[in-house]
């Protein structure tokens, strides 16, 4: 895990769903049924010759069958119900041969396949780059059958500046009246978790406000 979580730190782009904090949970509530392997890539550590070698890559991949009616096997990176994006993680500065070795894998390996999704990676950037650019080397065939702009949020110079842009007026007069309304049964204050401030009780207390109402039914 702390391999991993290195991995993380130094990727070539950032996928907090595949790190382990988030991705040990999701596979333990989310991953029965699945038919579920990973795929890691090590490379010698060049400042510790004599050393353990360093992850470079870290694939998760699920086992499938029947690619849009076909009746194939395939491998694809795996993308639970709550996982937004689905680039692996690549260590920057050795993309390129950390992602040889996965087509090589997937091209020999008896556990391998010639046919591999990847679904919610990033459409531009480093890692299409040399994602697309290893496949246009090799001469691999590779087609996009679905791609859509994600949302992008913008701070403005302030919250309210950015609530006023957001929001149409009649639905910030709506808010403005729930508030007051609310205010009208018992004290009401804003705070703010400062940066030293002790996050975890915070979100227990969420936890704790929310079990108590419908969803926690």
């Amino acid at each position: 895990v702390e391999a991993w979580a290195n991995l993380a730190r130094s990727a070539l782009e950032p996928n907090v769903f595949y790190e382990p904090w988030l991705l040990l949970p999701a596979l333990r509530h989310l991953g029965a049924g699945a038919d579920l392997r990973f795929a890691l890539a090590y490379a010698p550590d060049p400042g510790r010759p004599h050393g353990p070698p360093v992850l470079c890559g870290f694939f998760p991949l699920e086992r499938r069958r029947g690619y849009k009616g076909l009746p194939v096997s395939y491998l694809a990176l795996w993308k639970h119900r709550y996982c937004s994006l689905g680039t692996p993680l690549v260590r920057a500065g050795c993309a390129r041969a950390c992602l040889e070795a996965f087509l090589d894998w997937l091209a020999g390996a008896a556990d391998g396949s010639s046919l591999v999704e990847l679904p919610f990676v990033t459409g531009e950037g480093p890692f299409h780059q040399a994602w697309t650019g290893l496949l246009d080397r090799r001469e691999r065939p590779a087609f996009v059958h679905e791609h859509f702009t994600r949302a992008f949020f913008e701070p403005a110079a302030d919250a309210e500046a950015y609530l006023s842009a957001a929001l149409a007026a009649k639905r910030r007069k709506e808010l403005r009246r729930k508030e007051k309304r609310l205010g009208e049964l018992g004290r009401l204050e804003y705070r703010t978790l400062a940066p030293d401030g002790d996050a975890a009780a915070w979100i227990e207390g969420f936890l704790g406000l929310e079990a108590r109402g419908w969803k926690g039914e």
